[in-house]
């Protein structure tokens, strides 16, 4: 019996003469057969069987199927139907023994794949300690915004990411006053929307601790380092390596997310898009606590009072439309 060490699946024909010695001119039937020596399951139908079936050679080509040994100690070939549905047909000994062959083939397939993975481990145990601290950093950053805009705001941001409604809308007001048709005086007020800009930068990072990563990232650490660092584990250390190397896509798919939500990051934190979250509530004292918080985010000093910088924006929408009125569309 080969280690695991040793262990190569056979995909090929080629594969299959490279360790056996295949009797291809041989005929296999039952009375001339010994015992099965392993499974095969090739990338085409390339292998021929060499079952003995109406008294002649089957020949049926196959992808998946069995090397056994006959009787003389030759090495032959047998398709997976002809193993199950002739040679084994009335022997359940000898189709327990088939199926135990695939069971053992498949255990192996396993291991000598776990193994493998096996010496990237340490590589794995890096990119778990690197996307850790990529989860602290955008975690940093992010309470830094949560902790300086007010609660309002943040909430109001929240429910636009959510809805995907995005355009900041201020409406302002004209008045006509004219004389009708019949000299009677008339004055027609209307509201109209007008697009202050749209939010950009929205993103998951608005709710980061609902993702649950940090679970995920500390459990993927954890069942790394319980994987033991030996040459030949147990079925169950196996069944466990797999599961632990199953998440690697997992936990590459959450670095690329970071990736992704840093950048939504930068966008928001742009002096020009953070402007726009005074725009989305009307309370005077909250827009003025958001101007603030806005200059503490970009590092600006602020020049004037608060209450005055929310008051210029209103004034200047108001002698750009000519607008008797302005008021925030929420």
């Amino acid at each position: 019996m080969m280690s695991p060490t040793e262990f190569m699946e056979l995909k090929t024909l080629s594969d299959i003469q490279g360790r056996f010695d295949i009797a291809h001119d041989r005929l296999l039937n039952k009375e001339n057969f010994s015992h099965g020596v392993r499974p095969y399951s090739l990338y085409q139908p390339e292998v021929s069987c060499q079952y003995e079936k109406h008294g002649k050679r089957c020949s049926q080509q196959h992808q998946k199927g069995y090397i056994v040994g006959c009787q003389d100690g030759a090495v032959v070939l047998i398709g997976h139907c002809c193993a199950h549905k002739h040679l084994s047909l009335d022997d359940e000994s000898l189709r327990a023994s088939f199926k135990m062959l695939d069971a053992t083939e498949k255990q192996a397939i396993r291991r000598r794949k776990v193994e493998s993975r096996l010496e990237q481990r340490q590589t794995f145990i890096e990119q778990g300690r690197a996307v850790h601290m990529r989860y602290k950093e955008l975690q940093a950053r992010v309470n830094e915004v949560n902790g300086t805009l007010p609660r309002q705001i943040w909430r109001k941001l929240v429910e636009r990411w959510k809805s995907n409604s995005l355009d900041v809308v201020w409406e302002y007001q004209t008045t006509k006053v004219g004389v009708d048709e019949n000299g009677k005086k008339f004055t027609e007020m209307a509201w109209h929307p007008s697009s202050y800009g749209k939010l950009n930068g929205l993103g998951i990072w608005l709710q980061l601790g609902a993702q649950e990563y940090a679970e995920q990232i500390a459990d993927f650490r954890k069942q790394l380092e319980l994987i033991p660092v030996k040459k030949l584990l147990t079925n169950l250390e196996i069944d466990h390596a797999e599961a632990t190397f199953s998440s690697v896509a997992a936990i590459t798919n959450i670095e690329r997310e970071f990736e992704s939500q840093f950048k939504l990051l930068d966008e928001f934190l742009k002096p020009s898009n953070l402007v726009l979250t005074i725009q989305l509530i009307s309370n005077q004292a909250i827009r003025a606590e958001t101007v603030v918080a806005v200059h503490q985010l970009t590092g600006q000093s602020l020049a004037e009072k608060p209450e005055k910088f929310v008051a210029e924006i209103e004034r200047q929408l108001k002698r750009k439309h000519k607008a008797t009125g302005v008021r925030i569309q929420q």
